[in-house]
């Protein structure tokens, strides 16, 4: 009896010094980034780069070098950084020539009021180190006919490996089941392989997990990968597929997956700011003159519209100056509106694209025509956009137009 409870003691203590570690140690470095380089000629580019990073890892939005105003800071990198240096690594790369070369590793702190400064200023949240929990990570493997479990006595394995290092550059604390008697108990194989839900919560519990990333793993060959990743929290519930992907491919999807959800409930409130966030708790429907009610998220991660197109009001000033001013609803996250701004800057009727406004869901566009170009003539290119559906046309003007981002 003694025996059993000294062996429970010392499991408890051991997870939760590694849990501690493993939170400092991802979170230590968020104005840190390391970048392999050919030579100290590529300072540059390295610090540019490196600008990158440090957006991604502070603001958890990896699209975040497409929004208008954070792409120009980004060519200005110098002005954020306070600190960097070389650092001689076993690492290769080619040269211009295409001849393999040594490679330096390019080692830059970056100045975090600045950097936080800077996404203030475009309505970007900062994601705190406090909120940052640990995530509980799940593997199963199937390779060669052989179904294995990896957990913490894994690490050196390829796919741990791969997702370690994934999170520690987006500075996203991970942990791992013991898989001992305990773990055994609450979590079969059978269960594990079929991602069944409510078991691996059950089984998580004793981690106490922010939330909970599973996958079934196939191996193809010794370098891809298919199968599916479950992401469980709160009331959250998502799973994407995969196929044929690298280690390192796969450790970004299961890591951005994560990520997501912490980010989404992210809520910058230091200036009452609009901010474009992807947030998982459903928010309060309004009809109130000037605001518009978001898209939110239903438990298995689909969008739900809660707008009513009847009595919503756009939240800005129609009149422009511009040819065309161009609302589009439903842009949730990042990742939306790096995407509906990349579409309209490659459209061949569009001269130039200018942000006006964003509010909640809801971003709106200035945008000026090419030469013998109409506002028809853009409509027309529009409605052929399997991203867009045009919206019935409010008060606004023969400038205004409105659509509502589908696309995925």
């Amino acid at each position: 009896m003694f025996s059993r409870q000294l062996t429970f003691i010392l499991t408890s203590f051991l997870l939760l010094i590694s849990l501690v570690a493993t939170t400092a140690s991802a979170t230590s470095d968020l104005y840190q980034a390391k970048v392999l380089v050919r030579s100290t000629a590529e300072q540059d580019e390295g610090m540019r780069e490196g600008l990158i990073r440090v957006l991604q890892k502070v603001s958890g939005q990896e699209g975040i070098a497409d929004i208008p105003g954070i792409a120009e800071a980004i060519n200005t990198p110098d002005m954020y950084i306070v600190q960097f240096g070389f650092e001689s690594t076993d690492e290769t790369t080619l040269s211009s020539d295409g001849v393999e070369v040594s490679a330096k590793q390019m080692v830059m702190q970056f100045d975090k009021k600045a950097i936080e400064r800077l996404l203030k200023d475009h309505s970007i949240s900062v994601w705190q180190p406090t909120e940052r929990p640990n995530t509980l990570v799940w593997l199963i493997q199937s390779a060669s006919g052989e179904r294995t479990q990896l957990g913490e006595s894994d690490r050196q394995h390829p796919l741990l490996q791969a997702l370690t290092k994934e999170a520690k550059q987006k500075a996203m604390p991970l942990m791992w089941p013991l898989l001992d008697l305990e773990d055994a108990a609450a979590l079969d194989e059978v269960d594990m392989w079929g991602l069944y839900a409510d078991t691996i919560r059950t089984a998580s519990q004793r981690y106490n997990p922010g939330a909970i990333l599973a996958a079934r793993v196939y191996a193809e060959g010794e370098q891809t990968y298919s199968g599916r990743w479950l992401l469980l929290a709160e009331q959250t519930q998502k799973s994407k597929s995969f196929s044929k992907l690298s280690a390192d491919e796969l450790a970004a999807m299961g890591v951005k997956l994560a990520a997501s959800f912490y980010t989404s409930n992210i809520q910058d409130t230091a200036d009452g700011s609009d901010a474009i966030d992807n947030v998982e708790q459903p928010k309060v429907n309004t009809t109130d003159v000037g605001q518009i009610p978001a898209a939110t998220n239903s438990d298995d991660g689909s969008a739900t519209d809660n707008s009513v197109a009847s009595t919503t009001t756009l939240p800005v000033p129609m009149a422009t100056s511009h040819d065309v001013r161009l609302a589009v609803d439903g842009v949730e996250g990042i990742d939306a509106f790096a995407d509906i701004n990349q579409l309209l800057k490659n459209l061949t009727e569009v001269k130039a694209v200018h942000l006006v406004k964003v509010s909640g869901a809801m971003v709106v566009f200035d945008i000026d025509l090419k030469d013998n170009r109409t506002k028809e003539k853009l409509v027309a290119r529009l409605n052929r956009e399997s991203k867009l559906s045009i919206l019935p046309q409010q008060a606004g003007g023969d400038r205004f137009v409105q659509y509502q981002w589908v696309g995925q």
